[in-house]
């Protein structure tokens, strides 16, 4: 007897209401700027899949994403990223963010700041992440948008040197 084996399916968590709200924001902004998935998706670099399921609330929208999807709608990336809401608007509201910071560079710095700080529990820089420690990320990132290793070992030599 011939079986074919199931794929895996990976089991997805169901979103927050900050989240719904940002999908639901996105669906609106998508058919007010009369843009569809397939158009946005090879601007992101992403698949029309994906955008699919941001605009659905089957995925919330990635971080890292927001920025971009946010300037081709032309709103802002709070409105359709619950986890931009959460982790770079507090750090970023009002004149405090330098103007040669896209919003991608930032949130890039942010979620890459995150990642360290999971990576590395014991290592106080990360425990609170400061304004001043989102500035350095964020202009390492900025030098490195193409290799990631290179902005975290630009990021934690530049903290070293900088006693942020």
């Amino acid at each position: 007897m011939n079986t074919v084996p199931h794929m895996a399916t990976r089991e997805r968590r169901s979103l927050t209401p900050a989240e719904q709200g940002a999908a639901q924001s996105l669906a609106a902004a998508m058919r007010h700027a009369d843009l569809n998935a397939e158009v946005l998706a090879p601007l992101l670099g992403v698949t029309a899949g994906a955008v699919r399921h941001w605009a659905n609330g089957t995925l919330p929208v990635p971080l890292a994403q927001a920025g971009k999807l946010s300037a081709l709608l032309n709103v802002g990336p709070a409105e359709i990223c619950a986890a931009w809401r959460e982790q770079v608007e507090p750090y970023v509201t009002g004149a405090s963010q330098p103007a040669r910071f896209t919003d991608e560079i930032m949130a890039s710095a942010v979620e890459l700041l995150h990642l360290m700080a999971d990576a590395r529990p014991d290592d106080a820089r990360f425990r609170r992440i400061s304004w001043g420690t989102i500035r350095v990320a964020a202009k390492v990132v900025a030098a490195h948008q193409d290799d990631p290793r290179q902005a975290v070992a630009g990021i934690l030599t530049e903290l070293e040197r900088t006693h942020v």
